[in-house]
């Protein structure tokens, strides 16, 4: 038939491309355009390490991750560590360590890369359960120089995949003692917000600390709070602690771990990013708090990309921020400084000196229009361009990466800040109507979940304002808020723009429409039991054990200790497990537990 010889076509066509895509090879990547472009640029003097350079970035990435120390127990930990033993992963930090390598400055280890489908699957597993997270070493700098404190309000503006916004969820649990912080994590796109969201939800208890939100990143809504308040001159504080600015870049220093770079790169790719980095970088500034942190970053060596916008941000804020010295901290990580001069190429592969050459040139007015004044360096700019942080895969087997470190002194001068809050349009009706969340109160899923577990009055006295849902009349999943992050959710409400969420706060139940029954998870199990007055079964652990061990068949009741069946139906219940003297059982995992 037609069609199929259709789909032959298409597949053969699909098997000449697969054969043809090598992007490591001088026939069909723009590998010397870009050593040209580097070279030109002086980011090495020495011609070994261009040798270096260039020859890492044909290699692939070894594996990197890191355990979720404050989010996971410790029975969880010590399971990953015992069962990573044997594929050959020893996590015990010893001084002859082969298989795995160790780096202290970020508290993960690295593996060679390797098709062992064992160990894949053993990193995969404990990923899913949040125990560990899978992320690429060097993308780990920015949060570990934001020195983030459990109460910090954090704001991740470029989030997704969502590895940053998992390193800050872990900060923030690591003093339970202290009242939490809370991180917000945003992204233009609503499916790529749920990316990130699933990877979040694999921490379950620390998700009551996250809202996933979605806009642009230059645009994000201002949320007034207690300390927002006007200063002199009509000065506008912030509302966010630390800000992880990771902005969207031309990607060369992925090249390892994405060679079909090789074929896309072109210098005007970043040509036409420059600005955007611009607007989104002075909205975090505008959005942080006077003593507060923010670290801008990308994944390319491009300058125009790098200094040059934070050449612009130095000179746009006038006094109001700093680029931070951070020489002192993590010293064990190597890094070279920032560029103080470099050259700005059109797609042709041509130099031009200044802006004003570029414009008497004989581009297309279309072109010209692409390129602003801050990409050149300025002579009369005095800035602390080294204290930027460059990183070259050479030095310690990772991708490329560029960070710098602003802190903000004092309130950003008005004339910078009215674009961003003053003038503040009203949000415009949501695309996404399905991102509205509403109060739990008095919705379908929380008046099930009230009468199958019968809980106390007083239940939705303490955390009834915390409860969300997305439908009121419909089935639904009700999600549990931290008391910080509904604060900020209640200022924001006073702003003209409004967070839209794509999903806020740690799953407690959702409820299936077809049944007419409720689904509980373990953090919500946690919530409910204290006020639960039915469907709460006490068995000692023995009786626990036999059920799962006998899971899809019948347990006299007769079997169990401590079973008491009052207010027991039909549906979900919690298992509430008591421990007691002697129920050990002579298990050698009975000291574990």
């Amino acid at each position: 038939p037609l069609s199929q010889k259709r789909r032959m076509e298409t597949m053969e066509r699909r098997d000449v491309l697969e054969r043809t895509s090598i992007h490591t090879t001088a026939e069909n990547d723009n590998s010397q355009f870009f050593e040209q472009f580097y070279r030109e640029q002086n980011i090495f003097l020495d011609e070994h390490e261009w040798e270096a350079f260039l020859s890492i970035l044909r290699k692939p990435l070894p594996l990197t991750f890191r355990l979720n120390r404050h989010t996971s127990s410790p029975i969880e930990i010590n399971e990953c560590i015992e069962e990573g033993k044997e594929y050959g992963v020893n996590l015990k930090r010893t001084k002859d360590q082969l298989t795995v390598k160790y780096l202290p400055w970020c508290d993960a280890w690295q593996l060679e890369p390797d098709e062992n489908e064992q160990r894949s699957k053993w990193l995969t597993t404990f990923a899913t359960l949040g125990v560990l997270s899978r992320q690429e070493a060097i993308s780990m700098v920015p949060v570990q120089f934001l020195d983030i404190q459990p109460g910090h309000h954090v704001l991740d503006m470029c989030a997704s995949p969502g590895s940053k916004t998992l390193q800050v969820l872990d900060i923030l649990s690591s003093n339970p003692s202290e009242p939490s912080g809370f991180v917000v994590a945003n992204d233009v796109e609503p499916k790529r917000g749920y990316i990130l969201t699933r990877r979040c939800m694999a921490l379950a208890t620390a998700c009551d600390k996250l809202i996933v939100t979605q806009h642009k990143a230059q645009k994000f809504p201002y949320s007034p709070s207690s300390s927002s308040h006007e200063g002199v001159c009509g000065e506008i504080m912030g509302c966010y602690d630390r800000i992880v600015c990771d902005v969207p870049c031309c990607g060369d220093g992925t090249l390892r771990k994405s060679p079909d770079v090789w074929r896309k790169w072109h210098p005007g790719f970043a040509v036409g990013l420059h600005t955007l980095q611009i607007q989104i970088a002075m909205r975090g500034l505008s959005l942080l708090n006077v003593g507060g942190v923010m670290t801008y970053s990308t994944c390319t060596f491009n300058p125009l990309e790098d200094e040059a916008v934070v050449a612009a941000l130095l000179r746009k804020c006038g006094g109001s921020v700093e680029l931070v010295d951070v020489d002192h901290m993590h010293k064990r990580l190597i890094r070279r400084p920032g560029l103080r001069y470099w050259k700005v190429f059109d797609d042709n592969m041509t130099i031009h000196d200044t802006y004003e050459a570029l414009c008497e040139s004989s581009l297309a007015a279309s072109v010209k229009n692409i390129f602003r004044p801050t990409m050149w360096p300025n002579e009369d700019d005095d800035f602390p361009l080294e204290r930027c942080m460059r990183f070259y895969p050479q030095d310690q087997d990772t991708g490329g990466f560029f960070v710098a470190v602003f802190r903000k002194v004092k309130p950003l001068p008005n004339a910078s800040f009215t674009s961003f809050v003053e003038n503040e349009e009203s949000s415009p009706p949501s695309k996404y109507p399905f991102l509205e969340y509403k109060p739990a109160s008095g919705s379908y899923t929380l008046d099930l979940l009230t009468k199958v577990f019968k809980l106390e009055k007083c239940f939705s006295a303490k955390f009834g304002n915390q409860l969300f849902v997305r439908t009121i009349d419909k089935p639904s999943i009700i999600t549990f808020l931290n008391e910080k992050l509904l604060d900020h959710l209640k200022n924001n409400s006073h702003s003209k723009r409004k967070l839209r969420s794509v999903y806020m706060g740690k799953k407690l139940c959702e409820a299936d429409g077809r049944r007419g029954n409720i689904r509980i998870t373990k953090t919500g199990a946690e919530v409910l039991l204290p006020f639960a007055r039915r469907s709460v079964l006490s068995l000692s652990r023995r009786s626990v054990r036999m059920l799962l061990y006998n899971v899809n068949n019948f347990v006299r009741i007769g079997m169990l200790d401590s079973f008491d069946s009052e207010g027991l139906s039909t549906g979900p219940c919690i298992i509430k497990v008591v421990f007691a003297d002697g129920d050990g059982d002579g298990d050698a995992d009975g000291d574990a537990d």
